[in-house]
């Protein structure tokens, strides 16, 4: 699971909203180690900190090497310290999202508040063979 963790360069984080509907995205995978704390750059004003925010339930899901196996990895998120969103953020992070378009694309400084890393810490992971997964969930 490490190394189809490691060449997951995206990653498909789902949260939960109202009455346990899911809502999954694709995020860019900045980790090596699935089984330590995973974080995630992101800004505040989003759907899925909203979620997070009201119910802390989390899966990532990331394919296997193995054509249609998936892994997920189930656990709990938590926001990052200011301080800990200076450390690891870095100038370029999220500049692509079309919202942003109006942004100088080098814009260094500045709205440090709308930042947020969502912390993961992993609780389960399991492998999930093609067939039995749930495409169900809302992207």
């Amino acid at each position: 699971m490490e190394e189809d963790f490691q060449n997951a360069k995206v990653v498909y984080v789902t949260t939960y909203g109202e009455h346990g509907k899911k809502y999954s995205r694709p995020m860019t995978n900045y980790n090596k180690d699935p089984y330590s704390t995973i974080w995630f750059a992101t800004f505040r004003a989003t759907k899925k900190v909203e979620h997070l925010m009201k119910n802390p339930k989390i899966k990532i899901t990331f394919p296997g090497s193995k054509e249609g196996d998936l892994y997920e990895i189930s656990g709990t998120a938590d926001f990052a310290t200011e301080e800990e969103v200076r450390q690891k953020w870095k100038w370029w992070m999220l500049f692509w999202h079309p919202e942003f378009k109006g942004y100088s694309w080098f814009q260094q400084g500045g709205y440090l508040n709308e930042r947020v890393i969502i912390n993961v810490c992993p609780v389960e992971a399991r492998i999930i063979k093609g067939k039995d997964f749930d495409f169900k969930t809302t992207y």
